[in-house]
């Protein structure tokens, strides 16, 4: 007896590592890569192509900045510091002071004061660019105290907050080092704690070991990301200046780069092995139970302190980025659509950083165009950009170059491969029945319903397992044609049975669900 059995919604569940296969919905996926999960469906993520010509340095770290009627795009490196308006790049290095000595391991940090931009290596003298054009170059921060360095530094308020300090040679790792009060559009006229007359302060986090990590404001807050734990600084006047609070003991930040904003009055922050979403009050894993089992393992533990968030909103998604064991730099990304929340899986170039703000716009037109109305996702004449939304730009450090992701469906230029597979599918022997992992099945036709390029082909593998604890034996592949092909016939026998699709090309896909035919072959 026949028996045809639906499995819908495949977008519903996304991929989950962290329990055994046997116990997921049939509808949910236990591995996969560059893939992710919306609106009902699993699709193909778009590449990335490269924008605004070729850097004059690898950039490790970018900012983007708005001075006047005027966009920049900054890159920082190893030894340099360069920048775009668009069209044109030119090397914004200091001056006096030489080239830079920025340490991988350390990377750059920043942002803007008072509509200044301020950066920092860690290891050279902070650096400020006065009044952003191409053809002025960056300085050493004004009043900074001499033989003194940071970690991280980062604007909060109208202070600017140096974490992680090192004095005359001795480094003081839990210490959070202010400024006095900068008056609109200046920079801080002094750093001096001993000076009564000053706001200027310092702070040692030394309730724990572990080290400060990163400064990131949370409404009126500041909050302090440690290695292991959070603290919170406080604006409250008077001799303090500020008060310091430890709000949450159970996680930190794995590098200055490893928390972000988020809608709603949040923060997002990877640990290393988890990712925690809180509102300074309470908090909540996104990954344990669910896919903590895609980072463990794989983080590589000598450059784990390259990696680093990145939100991508125009998609309602952020990126945790970082290197794999035998990775330099972030080479994979595991992305949450925050909408939905739903995990997938995209590789990285690798990328040293990737930021958010306006990027060059470019236009959905016809000789563009692939497939059909039916299943084209773009509307004519939309911008690749939303003006109220920023897009995302990738420091690609070893190809040295930037990159625009989700604007073509190739790694620039180069095939793009995809892949999403379920392992342990017990197919009921009956259509209203529960998931039978007893007996055996033969699979006689299996109808995916696939949308995308038209002409783009998948290929479907059909496995089988016999035990659920082995690896399944894949028959295929079973090629389908987008627009012509309707189904496959597999005819693969066994007690569980086993589905991944794989593209290779350039193409746009999107899975959404799909039929199988079954008859009853006999008891295990």
């Amino acid at each position: 007896m026949l028996v045809s059995y639906p499995v819908n919604n495949l977008g519903q569940f996304g991929i989950i590592t962290d329990f055994e296969a046997t116990e997921l919905p049939l509808n949910a996926f236990t591995g996969g890569q560059n893939v992710r999960f919306r609106n009902g469906g699993v699709e193909k993520f778009e590449g990335h192509s490269e924008v605004y010509a070729t850097p004059l340095n690898a950039p490790w770290w970018l900012q983007s900045v708005a001075y006047g009627s005027s966009y920049f795009w900054m890159y920082a490196g190893e030894t340099a510091v360069g920048a775009t308006d668009g069209s044109s790049h030119a090397d914004i290095t200091r001056t006096v002071g030489g080239a830079y000595a920025s340490d991988a391991s350390i990377g750059w940090t920043g942002g803007v004061l008072g509509g200044i931009p301020v950066l920092n290596n860690g290891v050279d003298t902070p650096q400020y660019w006065a009044t952003p054009a191409l053809a002025t170059a960056l300085a050493d921060l004004t009043n900074w105290p001499a033989s003194t360095t940071c970690r991280a530094l980062r604007p909060f308020g109208d202070y600017l907050v140096a974490l992680d300090v090192t004095k005359a040679g001795t480094r003081y790792r839990q210490m959070v080092k202010w400024s006095h009060a900068a008056v609109p559009g200046s920079l801080p006229d002094s750093w001096d704690e001993t000076d009564e007359t000053r706001d200027a302060g310092e702070w040692s986090l030394s309730d724990t070991e572990d080290r400060v990590v990163v400064l990131i404001a949370l409404r009126n807050l500041g909050m302090l990301y440690k290695e292991y734990t959070t603290h919170q600084m406080q604006y409250v006047a008077g001799t303090d200046i500020f008060k310091f609070t430890k709000v949450f003991e159970s996680f930190g930040a794995l590098s200055a780069r490893c928390a972000t904003p988020f809608l709603g009055g949040k923060h997002l922050v990877f640990s290393g092995d988890d990712v925690v979403l809180h509102d300074s009050q309470s908090a909540q894993s996104l990954l344990k139970g669910r896919s903590q089992q895609l980072i463990l393992n794989r983080l590589s533990s000598t450059n784990y302190t390259r990696a680093f968030v990145a939100p991508n909103f125009v998609n309602s998604e952020i990126w945790i980025c970082f290197p794999t064991t035998a990775s330099t730099w972030p080479d994979v990304a595991l992305v949450w659509n925050w909408k939905e929340d739903k995990w997938g899986v995209r590789d990285l170039p690798p990328a040293a950083f990737i930021a958010s703000g306006i990027v060059s716009p470019t236009t959905d037109v016809w000789s563009a165009a692939s497939g059909t109305w039916a299943t084209d996702v773009d509307s004519w004449g939309d911008l690749y950009y939303d003006p109220s939304k920023r897009r995302m730009l990738m420091a690609a450090v070893e190809a040295t170059k930037l990159y625009q992701p989700d604007n073509t469906n190739s790694f620039d230029g180069a095939v793009m491969n995809a892949y999403v597979e379920r392992l342990n599918i017990g197919f009921p022997i009956k259509k209203e029945g529960t998931p039978d992992y007893a007996n055996r099945k033969l699979m006689t036709r299996f109808w995916p319903r696939v949308t995308g390029t038209d002409g783009g082909t998948v290929d479907f593998y059909i496995g089988v397992q016999d035990k659920v604890d082995a690896s399944p034996t894949y028959y295929g592949p079973y090629t389908y044609t987008i627009g012509s092909t309707e189904s496959i016939d597999p005819l693969v026998e066994g007690r569980l049975h086993a589905i991944k699709a794989v593209s290779n090309s350039a193409i746009s896909w999107r899975w959404t669900g799909y039929d199988v035919e079954l008859a009853f072959s006999g008891q295990y």
